[in-house]
């Protein structure tokens, strides 16, 4: 079946993750990244009151905030009474039974408040969200999901006083309230969050909305963990693309560049039309596929999609390479059950791995991302995140600049050095 016209055709995007190519939907009120500290980014430059341990650490991407023991931290904002939406990312760290108290934003109201916060009550474990305003309860509503703690996730509050409230948790109206009560007016209202107690988390990327977020919004917003980066309103051009259309050719730099084949490399069916299969061949002689003169941004996403064919005692698997001099970003499988992620320079390296991540004989999304200037790297396995600092490797820009090699699947061209993917790479 021939890939349609209007599809994206690229099977790896190696993307800068600028701030101009991800921005989040038009005009916020309020937004708080923490990548230059704590002040907000809009309004510029607006510092909040602490008190407490209020720290940036490794966010999603670049810093983020995390909050010690009954820490809390508060910025004045320009509240809509009538309608608008508030939206952050947060690493939870608290566990299903933890006895807990965090709240996410708390707003004060005359006679009332607005708030959304994680509790318990009894055995009962619940984020909960309330409008209250002269004494009069509007909102009050929970949500008992569950969350995989240590696992970042999308978190977004919506109201419009016509229609009612509702709580999306990674791009999904996971409680909502459908209900009218009478506001008007916009006024300035000094926005809290604070740990009370118990586990708490990483916060990143705080926005708030005087208007309601469509639900295409909300998950545009959870999607953009996609590339590691700040809100995605749209797909930024790649810096080098791989079609796998029944040829081998990438794009790089808005160049055609042919594919450096060792052995060779089969077409079979991909996600969408075709993909491409490296693997060993007779005698044990390995695939490998490389394109020469790729240019690494400050801050980078690979991703491809990979359908493995291992059997039960696989070896080790080479899936992506950067590569040059002693430089190199590696993507493998190793000896057991491990995927890893490793940053090597001379002799410093640093790596993120995980048990098992890949499902066998399915098509897995993979992405890889680095953030040189934040000190910061991770990947994005099936939806499933995971993020490292550079502690070993003291000059994280040595993985940025031309004259980089890309290795699919291998990372030498020899026939029998080194190990190949065994499996199928295409895209969505």
């Amino acid at each position: 079946m021939p890939k349609r016209s209007f599809l994206p055709r690229a099977v790896l995007a190696l993307s800068f993750l600028l701030s101009s190519a991800f921005a989040a939907p038009a005009d916020p009120v309020f937004s708080a990244s923490f990548d230059k500290g704590l002040p907000s980014e809009v309004p510029p430059g607006l510092a909040p009151e602490t008190r407490g341990d209020c720290l940036l650490v490794p966010g999603r991407r670049g810093q983020g905030l995390a909050l010690g023991e009954n820490a809390r931290i508060v910025w004045p904002v320009a509240y809509h009474h009538e309608t608008g939406s508030i939206a952050f990312w947060m690493r939870t760290e608290w566990e299903k039974n933890d006895t807990n108290r965090f709240s996410f934003f708390s707003i004060p109201l005359s006679g009332g408040y607005f708030d959304c916060y994680r509790s318990f009550w009894g055995q009962h474990r619940f984020i909960q969200f309330r409008l209250v305003r002269d004494g009069e309860k509007l909102v009050d509503k929970q949500y008992g999901g569950e969350l995989a703690p240590r696992t970042w996730h999308h978190f977004a509050l919506t109201w419009n006083h016509g229609s009612g409230m509702k709580l999306h948790i990674d791009g999904k109206v996971v409680a909502a309230v459908e209900k009218a009560w009478a506001a008007e007016g916009r006024e300035s209202k000094p926005l809290t969050i604070e740990r009370r107690n118990g586990a708490a988390g990483v916060l990143d990327d705080f926005i708030v909305w005087d208007r309601e977020l469509s639900l295409s919004e909300v998950e545009r917003l959870a999607a953009s963990v996609d590339f590691a980066q700040g809100p995605a309103a749209a797909l930024p051009a790649p810096l080098l693309s791989i079609p796998f259309d029944e040829n081998l050719s990438a794009m790089i730099g808005g160049r055609s560049v042919p594919g450096d084949v060792s052995v060779r490399v089969t077409f079979v069916d991909g996600m969408e039309g075709r993909g491409g299969l490296l693997k060993k061949w007779a005698y044990d002689q390995k695939a490998s596929l490389s394109y020469p003169g790729v240019e690494i941004p400050p801050r980078a996403t690979l991703r491809f999609y990979l359908k493995p064919m291992w059997g039960e005692a696989a070896p080790r698997y080479e899936l992506m390479n950067l590569v040059r001099g002693d430089t190199a970003i590696e993507c493998f499988k190793d000896q057991g059950r491990n995927l890893v992620l490793r940053f090597r320079s001379g002799d410093q390296s640093d790596r993120i791995e995980a048990e098992h991540p890949l499902k066998n004989n399915e098509w897995n999304r993979v992405l890889l991302w680095w953030d040189a200037p934040a000190g910061n790297f991770g990947w994005i396995i099936n939806d499933q995140p995971q993020t490292a600092s550079f502690k070993e490797i003291r000059a994280p820009q040595a993985f940025v600049g031309r004259d980089f090699a890309l290795w699919v699947g291998s990372r030498v061209k020899n026939h029998f050095e080194s190990e190949t993917a065994d499996g199928a790479f295409d895209e969505v």
